[in-house]
């Protein structure tokens, strides 16, 4: 039997909904029966208490064994291969067969993790949560620091380089970045596609409603750059007085409150995700950076019709027919609003293609069972 080892981000006290996501549903989502196939183990510098009912859960019902990794936690470029020695060291009382990730990784980690199963003589299989250069990338331009063509960069330019040749297998989320990393691989055939996808017995339109027009929009994310929230802010502003119908409700790492036509509802649990989605008309992702973030296959497991970033996703959906794509400025996103909510019968058609899109596509058992597959290399 092989034995999967996956080096994942360290638990965080004052962080305790992270790992509530990351523990309670997403690891379990991912990992599924994949114990009838392999010894499986989670590595991290700082485990969740051994009564912590997550880790309990992933111990007993899914067959995970935690093991604490002495290392660091917060890394610069200049730490990768201190962090590799680390992992080597952990590693070898371990054999495994294969090291991997669930949680999407910093390029430094991964490259960590290639530089161990490379010396340790196994297979990496790199799980890519989305083009990390461009997200920090994104972000220091937005900020005026410097990044594009710095040591900084460089560094982690090279390390992608590196990790994507160590690779026996890598998984990204979208045709953009297939295309991206296959650019990397000697064999392209080695890059493949495959979301973490949904649960549809959780995320599915609220029984008895009819999608018909757009008024209330969501935004669900991080309250970080790279996510564009401040581009549906700016949006919002200039719709104000043109369309005083429409509302704009941000959920995520936001403070609650309300400003004008924006409504800030905070951190939102698993389990009240579809209420939310099913309160609302559409969805907006304006992301500067993205892979293929799990709202937009929970909007449209629920039905909702997306408004997406053009650069980002024009690859994976059709303009007009599938989403509405837009430019990630206030301007462009501000437009595409309007048009959606002048254009009732559009709505519909787009309300009615989500689903058909979502029931074809982001199966999490679907999904899973690729996963699999590609994990073991069957």
């Amino acid at each position: 039997m092989q034995h999967i080892v996956f080096y994942e981000p360290a638990y965080m006290q004052r962080h305790q909904h992270i790992w509530v996501l990351r523990g309670g549903i997403r690891y379990k989502s991912i990992l599924g029966d994949l114990r009838r196939r392999a010894k499986l183990t989670i590595l991290m510098s700082r485990l969740p208490p051994g009564s912590d009912p997550h880790r309990v859960s992933l111990e007993d019902e899914f067959g995970v064994h935690f093991v604490e990794l002495r290392s660091e936690e917060l890394i610069n470029p200049l730490l990768a291969d201190e962090i590799a020695g680390d992992l080597i060291a952990a590693l070898k009382p371990l054999k495994p067969t294969v090291i991997s990730n669930l949680n999407g990784r910093g390029i430094g980690f991964c490259y960590a993790s290639a530089m161990a199963a490379e010396a340790l003589g196994v297979d990496y299989v790199w799980r890519m949560g989305g083009n990390d250069l461009e997200a920090r990338g994104a972000k220091a331009e937005h900020l005026l620091n410097p990044f594009w063509g710095t040591r900084h960069y460089f560094d982690r330019l090279v390390q992608e380089r590196v990790a994507a040749h160590v690779a026996t297998n890598i998984i990204v989320m979208s045709e953009r970045e297939r295309v991206r990393v296959a650019s990397m691989k000697a064999d392209a055939s080695k890059v493949h596609i495959c979301v973490r996808g949904v649960d549809q017995t959780h995320f599915r339109p609220a029984p008895g409603r009819i999608l018909e027009r757009c008024r209330r929009l969501l935004f669900i994310g991080r309250r970080s750059l790279e996510k564009g929230y401040d581009i549906l802010e700016g949006a919002m502003q200039e719709l104000a007085s043109t369309a005083p119908t429409l509302s704009a409700s941000f959920a995520g790492t936001f403070d609650v409150g309300e400003t004008g036509n924006r409504r800030y509802v905070g951190f939102v649990d698993y389990a009240d995700l579809p209420a939310v989605y099913n309160a609302h008309d559409a969805l907006v992702v304006c992301s500067r950076s993205e892979g293929f973030p799990q709202v937009i296959m929970e909007a449209m497991s629920c039905g909702l019709p997306c408004i997406l970033t053009r650069g980002l996703f024009h690859q994976d959906f059709e303009d007009g027919e599938t989403c509405l794509l837009t430019d990630p400025t206030p301007e462009g996103l501000a437009a595409v609003i309007a048009r959606l909510a002048q254009d009732d019968t559009l709505y519909r058609q787009l309300a009615g293609n989500s689903l058909r899109v979502a029931k074809e596509k982001f199966s999490d058992r679907d999904n899973r069972a690729r996963y699999h597959e590609i994990l073991l290399a069957e």
